[in-house]
């Protein structure tokens, strides 16, 4: 009797682990990204795509590239993406922030390993290509085939190591501020327009933080626009203020404005001059 009884503890104990073990299985699988606008179907099969769509995700472009142009008004501008804080942040040369907005990242931690490992790469990277993405499709593995995903505009990252990784905006708004892609960097289609139009240009850098990296100390953090709304309402009140200031006269502007403006321009052809120069000098490789 004593051994019948033993006999079945030690089937119930295995049956119970059993089941722990499938559960523990199961519970290690990455779960279904939310919304994921990455390509469940490699893009290059889907025939429907555009050209420019197939151009952007799957061109992987050196980090080294000498194929930027230089923008001299948004020049000494970069984009910061903090992870922890779930936000991107735009700042200028002297480290003030002009604008930030919420984000959706990959939706596991970590630095990305692997294609389709569920991870936002960190490091510094740089805008290598500026793509209007509204007609761009996103198809899934049940056949259906949508578009708008990818917002209006489409920010494709030299990250050097992966293709198809960028910024843009989404159709699904609800995923902003969570885990929700398999890569890259979403916001709010309003504001992809936002930095489309007036900060973001080829060869712009781009850093990404790691998981527990410390927000820089920025200055003016907090009172910079934080969204699109935010960001008109700030051009609107400037351009009222710039409207009621007083004209100056043209003996000031001759004698100060003037100046500035001459020396400015100055200072951006000699730029460009020896842009040119350095371009003319080095071998270009197309990333494309």
């Amino acid at each position: 009797m004593y051994s019948i009884n033993c006999s079945r503890q030690l089937v119930l104990w295995l049956f119970v682990l059993l089941v722990l073990s499938a559960c523990g299985k199961r519970g290690a699988q990455p779960a279904e990204p939310i919304d994921d606008v990455t390509q469940e179907v490699p893009i290059e099969k889907i025939p429907e795509a555009p050209a420019d769509q197939v151009e952007a995700l799957t061109d992987t472009v050196p980090l080294d590239s000498t194929d930027w142009v230089r923008d001299f008004q948004r020049a000494d501008t970069y984009i910061y993406i903090s992870k922890p804080k779930m936000r991107l942040y735009v700042v200028n040369h002297n480290d003030s922030v002009l604008f930030s907005c919420g984000i959706a990242c990959g939706l596991r931690r970590g630095d990305k390993q692997e294609k389709d490992d569920y991870r936002t790469p960190e490091g510094n990277f740089r805008i290598s290509g500026m793509y209007e993405s509204t007609d761009w499709i996103h198809k899934t593995r049940d056949g259906r085939e949508v578009k708008g995903c990818y917002g209006p505009y489409f920010l494709r990252l030299a990250t050097g190591r992966f293709s198809g990784i960028g910024i843009h905006g989404t159709n699904a708004p609800g995923s902003i501020g969570r885990r929700a892609s398999e890569g890259c960097i979403r916001v709010n289609s309003q504001n992809i327009v936002v930095l489309h139009d007036h900060y973001a240009f080829e060869g712009m850098p781009v850093i990404v933080s790691a998981e527990r990296e410390r927000l820089p100390e920025f200055l003016g953090l907090g009172q910079e626009p934080r969204n699109a709304a935010q960001w008109e309402e700030r051009r609107l009140a400037d351009s009222l203020r710039h409207s009621l200031q007083p004209e100056a006269t043209e003996g000031d502007a001759s004698s100060s404005d003037g100046i500035n403006e001459h020396s400015d321009s100055s200072l951006h052809s000699s730029d460009r001059h020896s842009h040119s120069a350095s371009s003319a000098d080095s071998s270009h490789t197309s990333p494309d």
